[in-house]
């Protein structure tokens, strides 16, 4: 209402100087006319800025209220499993070694560990016969980058064909569901003993940009790297078979 207001207020303003300085009728309706289209046009551009900014407001209210949602429902679902939770604490307290739940007096190991540790543990990948993650690519494995507190790599330790330092392979029709998802895939993995997203705290946030900024040299050295680099962009785009 108010931006309405203010054009036909100038509108108004402007008839009176027409009228004022005694321009003939002629120039006046022309005045008018031009004045009038140029009102129009504003109105429709404001009118149509208006709606582009309701819809982009309803799309990012709409989002952040399905972000909310999924956010919500997957901490509901992890903190309804009380043992799993215990398990995790467990772990990253350095109280335990594995994560297991006990079932019917034995160890059932968590998903995604081998024999209850993280894949990415040190002495993890040597135990089924894979180079360390922390082993540099020129030395026959695939890691990055390093910063303080995380370790960037490409993943790999891929069984299902020979590639160089038993890296995920790009090609679906290779590596299937193990292939890289881009010709650059870059993971950071922390040194600080984390199990979930849902288990992160505030005071976690430095770390968290720090992989974030990792992240992003990693990604950089991947996309500039030569073509004698492996894992770089110009060496996947070299490669054959």
């Amino acid at each position: 209402m108010f931006t309405l207001y203010f054009f036909f207020h100038k509108f108004d303003f402007r008839l009176r100087i027409i009228y004022q300085t005694q321009i003939t009728q002629t120039q006046e309706l022309n005045n008018f006319s031009t004045t009038s289209q140029q009102l129009l046009n504003n109105f429709s551009t404001a009118s149509q800025q208006l709606l582009n900014s309701f819809s982009t407001a309803s799309q990012q209210l709409l989002s952040n209220s399905t972000m909310s949602q999924v956010t919500t429902e997957l901490y509901r679902t992890y903190y309804a499993q009380g043992d799993v939770v215990l398990a995790d604490r467990g772990w990253e307290d350095g109280d335990e070694d594995e994560l297991f739940v006990a079932k019917d007096d034995a160890k059932v190991y968590l998903p995604g560990t081998v024999k209850g540790k993280p894949v990415f543990e040190d002495g993890v990948l040597e135990s089924i016969g894979q180079p360390p993650f922390k082993t540099w690519r020129r030395n026959g494995g695939t890691m990055v980058a390093q910063s303080k507190n995380w370790t960037s790599i490409i993943p790999g330790g891929f069984r299902g064909g020979n590639t160089p330092n038993k890296m995920n392979p790009i090609s679906f029709d290779i590596g299937g569901y193990s292939a890289l998802m881009g010709l650059v895939h870059v993971i950071v993995i922390p040194n600080k003993r984390i199990t979930n997203c849902v288990t992160v705290m505030d005071k976690d946030v430095p770390l968290i940009m720090e992989g974030v900024q990792l992240l992003e040299t990693s990604f950089n050295l991947l996309a500039n790297g030569g073509a004698d680099e492996i894992g770089s962009v110009r060496w996947q785009l070299s490669q054959s078979g």
